[in-house]
């Protein structure tokens, strides 16, 4: 999956809105969403990235983060672990440059990678083994800040896969159901 975001705000503000989260979640739970630092809950049944502009190194420089949690436990996006991370630069971006993130996952590994700023060079920022064995549901999410927030958008979602497409029917059914409440 490919994904370009625009984060930042018109004021060039060096602190700004929290940061996104892209989930790829075993059961969307929507009393889940509008909670936690990124929009969602910190707790899920799924994978999670996180473009953490909490943590920042210098103004504009965040983090990207990976977890995958079980649903049981609260994950903890404030503690940098250096298997699961990486730093660019993540808003207020020249030109608009978007943030180019390509999440990459076959049978038993979930790696994420970046476009490089000012650059046509791939990164790769962390590799996680783990195996996704449902059909899941993408969301994505941004966090707001209060004093300067931050403006987020979706440049660009884009789904690749070789082989044939896998449908959540019980999830889309439900989504179906909700909507016609």
């Amino acid at each position: 999956m490919d994904v370009k975001l625009d984060i930042g705000n018109d004021a060039k503000s060096n602190r700004g809105g929290n940061g996104v989260g892209i989930f790829y979640l075993d059961d969307r739970n929507d009393e889940d969403i509008g909670g936690g630092i990124f929009g969602m809950t910190k707790r899920f049944n799924g994978f999670a990235i996180f473009i953490n502009n909490v943590l920042t190194q210098s103004d504009d420089i965040g983090y990207i983060q990976g977890f995958v949690n079980d649903g049981e436990e609260l994950i903890n996006p404030m503690k940098i672990d250096p298997e699961a991370s990486c730093s660019t630069v993540t808003r207020n971006r020249e030109n608009g440059t978007p943030l180019h993130l390509r999440i990459i996952h076959d049978k038993t590994t979930v790696k994420v990678q970046y476009l490089q700023y000012n650059s046509e060079n791939w990164s790769t920022c962390y590799e996680i083994e783990e195996e996704l064995h449902f059909a899941g549901s993408w969301l994505v999410t941004a966090g707001a800040a209060i004093n300067s927030p931050d403006h987020v958008y979706l440049k660009e979602l884009s789904l690749h896969d070789g082989g044939d497409p896998v449908y959540n029917q019980e999830s889309n059914q439900k989504l179906h159901r909700e909507h016609e409440q």
